[in-house]
């Protein structure tokens, strides 16, 4: 479900990924939970951690993408 939800994502955001979906959910699963286990220990972390993050990985991969297209 997470790999077919980042796939229409990453398509409706115009971003192509040579990383095979699957993959990045995994990626995205085991940041979830690593960050849901870190909250258990410090609450005072904020909420929208997951979200800045996942928001890093696709400027990652937009940056990866415009940077093959001009080689």
């Amino acid at each position: 479900a997470i790999a077919t939800i980042l796939e229409r994502r990453l398509r409706d955001l115009g971003v192509t990924s040579k990383v095979p979906k699957n993959e990045l959910a995994a990626v995205v699963s085991a940041l979830a939970n690593g960050l849901a286990l870190e909250r258990a220990a410090d609450p005072t972390l904020p909420r929208e951690l997951l979200a800045r993050s996942i928001e890093l990985i696709v400027t990652g991969l937009r940056t990866t993408e415009h940077e093959a297209g001009r080689q």
